[in-house]
């Protein structure tokens, strides 16, 4: 349930994220790639040179933002260091604006294949 909380918060923002146009292609190639979720570690590709990028974490019921610069090649990392996830339960999701208009987002997959199922309480 958690999961689908995070998935239509990140759906949510990225409705009000503003449109690339069709000329500004370094919007369109803006990614985002979660390299690590303990702590919780972004990384961005295909920004503007020196763009300002606010960033919107969205993990569990936490969410945090952080404002920070891209690299001269469009590229930063970010990492959130008082969230930690735990890759069984809880959905992650961010969301990347830059202020020259880049634009990107990403959610986290079901659990990996090798958590245990959920635990479910006994009748009582």
């Amino acid at each position: 349930m958690r999961r689908l909380l995070v998935i239509a918060a990140v759906l949510g923002l990225l409705a009000v994220v503003p449109a690339a146009s069709p000329r500004s292609e370094a919007a369109q190639k803006a990614r985002l790639v979660l390299a690590d979720l303990d702590p919780v570690e972004v990384r961005g590709y295909g920004f503007r040179r020196l763009e300002r990028v606010k960033l919107t974490l969205l993990a569990g019921t936490s969410v945090r933002t952080r404002s920070l610069r891209a690299d001269r090649t469009g590229r930063f990392v970010a990492r959130f260091d008082v969230v930690h996830v735990d890759r069984c339960s809880q959905g992650v999701g961010v969301v990347a604006v830059g202020a020259k208009g880049s634009a990107a987002a990403i959610a986290s997959k079901a659990p990996r294949p090798d958590c245990p199922p959920p635990l479910v309480p006994p009748d009582g």
